[in-house]
């Protein structure tokens, strides 16, 4: 859950930045291979972990546990009540999910049987996937011919499918429908600036752009089309401006701080989320004159876990069961830090346990010589299913 917001949050981060700095530039190219390094970045930076980042943990790997608590048996009564209650969030993303999957398949299916049929209106043209299919009256005009010829030899229309899987996956974020947007008015930006040279002049290759679009347009659905209806404005408007400057290049060299401070915000949240890890010098007891104690006792702290914890659905639709042993330090001030697991048989089962013991409230902590200590403990916690 964490990676898929960071994923979200830097998508936007990469965006703004282009659209801040790079939209307007005629630089084509940097940018479209700038806004697909931008995707790829954000999905590979959450997974990055530097050990600059986190704490040493060192000191625990020879420790001597010296707490165990008796296992907690999640039963059939507690399936029957994680079965009840549903998360409407993930129902309705796995819905979206499925929406979109299945308008993806269809589109593609789609653009397939447009290209084997060669199904194209006279005053059209489009390409897909290395084919190029131009209508009839179209074979006549050269502008459209090169710009189509562009868009099939840079496979733009493999940019196209990448992007329509973005929407897919991450179909609840604005910014994945802004980035589609914006690929395809560079994919057109940049077959629009091979042709209008290879015509010789940007007014006639506007005049025939302009003429082409009020043709009747061809079907086109992951693929490219030359008149275009809905970026024609853009498309002129970009036509008519000077080259950029070369000293635009060094706007693009700010990307390298900007992805330098995303892997560093990303390794501070992954160091956060590992198990919130303590500087090496701060011990841990091995043996301790005062044991720590949930306040209440054993009976109140099972009470505590037996009403909290949810038998995963993961785990359910798979009928797994077994047992997870979990680790975690009592601190100075009571609260549970750095839980672990040692061993558990499905990702979902353990992290259920992980979450309910950083749930908990405040222990009463364990004292040496009459001073609060760092304790660890330990606790098996079986999950089974009902026999019928």
């Amino acid at each position: 859950m964490e990676n898929f917001l960071q994923i979200n949050l830097y998508l936007v981060v990469f965006f703004a930045f282009y659209w801040l700095f790079l939209r307007k530039e005629t630089f084509f190219t940097a940018n479209r291979f700038y806004l697909i390094l931008s995707v790829l970045a954000s999905i590979i930076i959450p997974t990055i972990s530097i050990d600059y980042f986190n704490w040493p943990s060192e000191q625990f790997e020879n420790t001597v546990w010296i707490g165990e608590l008796p296992e907690l048996a999640v039963t059939s009564k507690l399936v029957a009540t994680s079965i009840a209650e549903v998360d409407f969030i993930q129902i309705i993303y796995v819905l979206g999910l499925i929406f979109f999957s299945l308008r993806f398949i269809f589109q593609f299916w789609k653009s397939i049987q447009l290209v084997r049929k060669s199904a194209v209106e006279p005053f059209s043209a489009y390409t897909f996937l290395g084919k190029l299919i131009v209508g009839e009256k179209a074979l006549s005009s050269p502008a459209v011919l090169h710009h189509e010829w562009i868009h099939m030899k840079r496979w733009h229309s493999l940019d196209q499918i990448f992007f329509e899987l973005l929407k897919v996956f991450l179909w609840v974020n604005p910014i994945v429908y802004l980035l589609k947007r914006e690929i395809q008015l560079i994919h057109e930006y940049e077959a629009d600036a091979y042709a209008s040279k290879r015509v010789g002049s940007k007014a006639e290759y506007a005049a025939t752009l302009i003429s082409a679009t009020f043709q009747i347009n061809s079907e086109v659905l992951l693929g490219h089309s030359f008149n275009r209806p809905s970026s024609l404005k853009s498309r002129l408007i970009m036509l008519s401006k000077h080259n950029s400057k070369k000293q635009v290049w060094l706007k693009y060299t700010l990307t390298i701080p900007l992805v330098l401070c995303l892997i560093s915000l990303s390794n501070l949240a992954i160091s956060q989320v590992k198990e919130d890890k303590v500087p090496s010098d701060d011990v841990v007891f091995i043996e301790v004159e005062e044991k720590p104690e949930f306040v209440g006792g054993v009976k109140a702290m099972y009470k505590f876990l037996g009403e909290n914890i949810k038998y995963p659905q993961a785990a359910i639709k798979e009928n797994i069961q077994g047992r997870v042993t979990a680790q975690f330090i009592v601190e100075r001030d009571g609260s549970i830090n750095e839980v672990k697991i040692l061993n558990g048989p499905h990702p979902d089962m353990n992290a259920e346990v992980v979450r309910l013991l950083r749930k908990m409230p405040n222990w009463k902590p364990g004292k040496q010589q009459g001073k609060p200590v760092r304790v660890y403990y330990t606790i098996p916690v079986v999950f089974s299913m009902p026999k019928n």
